[in-house]
């Protein structure tokens, strides 16, 4: 058994110095070639290993070069026109007020003629509970006063664009309008969806007792102005607010639920009086709470450089 063990390690040992062992260029040529070892219970072989046919390489079919996939077509942005006026020196006039179903800022001045104001904002998405009809929230800017014949709903002659976010059957639903005090339809639904999250932008301008107000989605590139007449409307002040729905009226009116929303920043919040344009900061101005008794349901902060926050606390 011991020379048969001495034959066999012999053998081995040859084989491992085999002048026929090719060294390869490749680690791919070298597995190609390598040979297993022999087992112990392996006859060895006398003659040399034989060495493996070169595998063929496969000659890779030239890929198709893919046809461009053609860019969108670039939307282009809106041209707005933003409101213009001579530089004024800010004031520091400001009061704040309590009001049942609006929040926001009012400028005014002694003149009471307001020609612009504008801003822009994001829609905040509503929450609406199952089943949910009533719940609302409307975003605007607009040019307020009255017909200078009283101060009650009858004599009030706003003129506003607007977007709103109502429950319909609890499902979510946003649209963007108009309005001025017209005797039939002053209300004007804007030809365009909304979605939550589009940043919007309203503006309304004012010459004489004519009014042009516009309506503008950002995002999707659309926009809509409507023009009237209200021949007894005083301009008395700028206004930029967040409304909640009121039932009831005119007889008895009633505040209706609040929808949730995210915080709404209002961004270039700018007003012409007199010829002259400022942020609404820079304007003596009102700072209102929308509450309910003690209960606020509303707040504004952060006024500062044509800038602030309209935050929901309760519906």
């Amino acid at each position: 058994m011991v020379g048969g063990s001495v034959i066999l390690l012999a053998i081995v040992l040859a084989a491992c110095g085999s002048p026929n062992v090719v060294p390869t260029s490749n680690a791919s040529a070298a597995v190609a070639v390598a040979s297993p070892s022999a087992g112990a219970d392996s006859s060895p072989s006398a003659g040399p290993s034989a060495l493996p046919s070169p595998t063929a390489t496969a000659t890779a079919s030239p890929t198709a070069t893919p046809s461009p996939t053609p860019s969108p077509t670039a939307v282009p942005a809106l041209a707005l026109s933003h409101c213009s006026g001579k530089a004024g020196t800010a004031s520091s006039s400001r009061f704040n007020n309590t009001q049942k179903y609006f929040a926001g800022l009012l400028d005014a001045t002694t003149s009471k003629t307001v020609t612009c104001v504008e801003a822009s904002w994001v829609q905040p998405a509503i929450t609406c509970a199952a089943g949910d009809t009533k719940s609302d929230v409307v975003i605007f800017v607009g040019i307020g006063g009255t017909d200078g014949k009283g101060t009650t709903g009858s004599h009030e002659r706003p003129e506003e664009t607007a977007s709103e976010g109502f429950c319909d059957n609890g499902i979510p639903t946003y649209i963007a309008w108009t309005y001025s005090v017209q005797k039939t339809n002053g209300f004007k639904q804007a030809p365009f969806f909304v979605s939550a999250h589009d940043v919007m932008w309203g503006e309304v301008r004012a010459s004489g007792h004519s009014f042009k107000m516009t309506i503008a989605d950002l995002t999707t590139h659309q926009i809509v102005t409507v023009a009237a007449t209200v021949k007894d409307a005083i301009r008395e002040d700028a206004q930029w607010s967040v409304e909640a729905p009121e039932y009831g009226c005119p007889k008895k009116c009633v505040a209706g639920p609040l929808a949730k929303f995210a915080p709404i920043v209002f961004t270039g919040a700018d007003a012409v009086i007199n010829g002259t344009l400022q942020t609404v900061d820079r304007w003596p101005r009102q700072t209102t709470t929308m509450a309910t008794g003690s209960l606020k349901r509303v707040t504004i902060s952060g006024v500062a450089k044509g800038t602030f926050t309209a935050t929901w606390h309760h519906k």
